[in-house]
């Protein structure tokens, strides 16, 4: 089976991508896992609850789920921002990478005009493509709003 090609954009937008990526799990190498699992803020937010946010909202949801149309499991939790007591910082992180090389593959091996296969998303008509630029936008304004502001105060913090 062929790969599908990518334009420039989409080559853009997937090192873009990368390098978000990058950047999370860069800021919080060499942190401890008291560090990670520590609340930073008054909402009780931990670096470790972002990247479980990550792995489960946005790179297991956005490419698994919508992109590739695989069923969400159904012990999925309600708010991915907080970390199960059971589950250690660097499982969440591990968890996180493992998601990012399933999101990989899956962005690999989709054609970028390829329709989305989630039911919600097919009302509007997204493709990969879409998504892609999608989440860069987000991720860009995210970022400059709120987890630049969130790992800002982390790193003051710490």
């Amino acid at each position: 089976m062929t790969q599908p090609s990518m334009t420039k954009e989409s080559q853009a937008l997937v090192s873009s991508l990368a390098a978000q990526r990058d950047h999370v799990l860069g800021i919080l190498e060499g942190l401890s896992e008291e560090d990670l699992q520590r609340p930073i803020l008054p909402s009780r937010w931990t670096c470790a609850g972002l990247v479980h946010h990550l792995a489960i909202d946005v790179e297991r949801f956005w490419f698994r789920a919508v992109v590739a149309g695989e069923p969400m499991p159904d012990d999925e939790p309600d708010n991915a921002w907080q970390v199960p007591a059971d589950l250690t910082a660097t499982a969440v992180l591990d968890a996180y990478r493992r998601e990012v090389e399933l999101a990989d593959a899956i962005i690999a091996a989709k054609g970028y005009g390829q329709e989305a296969k989630h039911a919600l998303i097919r009302r509007v008509r997204a493709n990969l493509s879409y998504l892609l630029r999608h989440r860069s936008a987000v991720e860009k304004t995210g970022n400059r709003l709120t987890a630049k502001w969130r790992l800002s105060a982390q790193e003051k913090l710490l």
